[in-house]
């Protein structure tokens, strides 16, 4: 029921980018499975832990924009838990990273999956914008191959504190640092560092010795 009425409220699917397409099910984007999230009721997750996810919410306006913090150069960000009523009384509930090409990565904070075989409870827990459909969203396995099989791998896909993820087409490194806060309060601290991004064109560069003058193209 929750799935469908997030339907109506204009929500589509949640789902997991695996560009292996290992797991059983839907690909109807390259190397995005359908249904995929399983910590989101718009994918494959559970009621009453399987909240929207903060991409969702703030697609509805549930989660306005002064609660989320576009991230445009290196820094430290605290980010607190979206999955509760009282959320809203908190500051930055997500944080919006611009990666390769049009793609964002959301990071938030998941609190409500507390089971060992997840790693929710203490690391970040990150959606892409723009990889799928019109509002689909896919979660990001923050700890890639760290397990035997992808569906355990799928389930640890937070990043947990202590440890970094870095993307090295989108120049983009995460790194989670601490976690505290007693509920309905919790944050994570994570820190975003950015590759330079500004490179050369060409090779070669067109010089007037006469003049003192040495011209570059680059791309920022």
């Amino acid at each position: 029921l929750t799935h469908e009425f997030g339907h109506n409220y204009g929500l589509y699917h949640a789902n997991y980018e695996h560009t292996e397409e290992e797991l059983a099910g839907s690909y109807g984007v390259s190397g995005i499975l359908e249904y995929g999230d399983i910590f989101d009721e718009m994918g494959a997750g559970s009621s009453p832990e399987g909240h929207f996810n903060h991409l969702a919410k703030h697609y509805l306006n549930w989660l306005p924009d002064a609660k989320v913090v576009e991230v445009s150069a290196d820094g430290t960000y605290t980010i607190y838990r979206f999955d509760d009523a009282l959320a809203l009384a908190n500051d930055t509930l997500a944080l919006k990273v611009p990666m390769s090409g049009d793609i964002n990565y959301w990071v938030g904070y998941r609190q409500l999956y507390t089971s060992a075989e997840h790693n929710l409870a203490n690391a970040a827990y990150v959606v892409a914008e723009n990889r799928a459909q019109s509002r689909e969203t896919s979660l990001i396995d923050m700890t890639p191959e760290s397990q035997l099989t992808e569906v355990l791998d799928r389930k640890d896909a937070g990043l947990p504190v202590g440890s970094s993820f870095y993307d090295a087409e989108a120049g983009v490194r995460f790194t989670a640092l601490e976690n505290g806060g007693t509920a309905p309060n919790q944050w994570i601290r994570v820190q975003v560092t950015f590759d330079a991004r500004i490179g050369m064109v060409q090779d070669t560069l067109e010089i007037d010795e006469q003049a003192g003058v040495a011209r570059a193209q680059v791309q920022r």
